[in-house]
């Protein structure tokens, strides 16, 4: 792909699942390795020191659940790796947006993209389209509800070779629920950029508008296997079938 005119906007903020990787992946892979590897990895490392401070986080977690969700163990012991892997199997059936699960699953998912077990995919235009954003410098950052530490092993052990040199930095939902107008404005001000210099990519219609409600501009990903879009949704935003579309919009 050729190299195109500087667009108005003064970083590219892009969200991963459904946008640069596929649902598939996430759903197909990712998600079921973390579940079916729950046991073994908490049984094997609960009493790491890299563990440490995330096992504390999951108890409390465990505990904070316990009382309102009869599915969840209480946890009476930082030790109790079993109660621990119960709830963290029925987190990742409900696709829980916790902090410590996603930690957690960053950590057992480093195991197997160092292992050669898992390549994290990416769609075909994504290496080269971040490689233009790269030679005209303008950053390219990533939001996603997927720890940053899992961020970065999906982009290091892409299928395409390692991509982070082409990144400029992460965000999780440690500035903010994705949804949450609140947490694009907290990241505007991490790059010290007005909201409108920042083009958020979304294939989600609620952080479409949370972001466009902080100010930011905002195209919709439609790709394959992606869920549909209602109608008012897509006459509210630009939509696009694949990141090569942006050497064609600048605005």
């Amino acid at each position: 792909m050729g190299m195109f005119e500087r667009p108005q906007y003064k970083a590219l903020l892009l969200d991963i699942e459904g946008t640069v990787t596929s649902i598939s992946f996430v759903k197909d892979v990712l998600f079921p390795y973390a579940y079916e590897n729950a046991e073994q990895y908490l049984q094997t490392n609960i009493k790491s020191d890299k563990l440490k401070s995330l096992v504390d986080a999951l108890m409390e977690l465990s505990n904070q659940e316990a009382a309102v969700d009869d599915n969840i163990q209480k946890v009476e012991s930082t030790e109790d790796w079993k109660a621990i892997a119960s709830n963290v199997k029925v987190w990742i059936q409900n696709d829980r947006k916790l902090k410590p699960l996603k930690d957690l699953q960053g950590f057992m998912w480093e195991d197997a993209y160092l292992s050669g077990k898992v390549l994290g995919h990416v769609f075909p235009d994504v290496k080269y389209v971040l490689n233009d954003f790269y030679i005209v410098q303008i950053p390219v950052y990533i939001y996603s509800s997927g720890s940053v530490h899992a961020q970065k092993l999906l982009f290091s052990h892409s299928i395409d070779g390692d991509l982070t040199p082409l990144l400029s930095g992460y965000f999780d939902t440690s500035v903010g629920p994705k949804i949450d107008a609140t947490s694009y404005k907290k990241i505007a001000d991490q790059l010290k950029l007005q909201p409108n210099d920042i083009l958020f990519l979304t294939d989600v219609a609620k952080e479409a508008i949370a972001a466009s409600d902080a100010g930011m501009r905002v195209f919709l990903v439609v790709r394959e296997g992606n869920a549909p879009l209602c109608p008012d949704i897509m006459t509210r935003f630009k939509t696009i079938n694949c990141l090569e579309a942006l050497v064609c919009h600048d605005d």
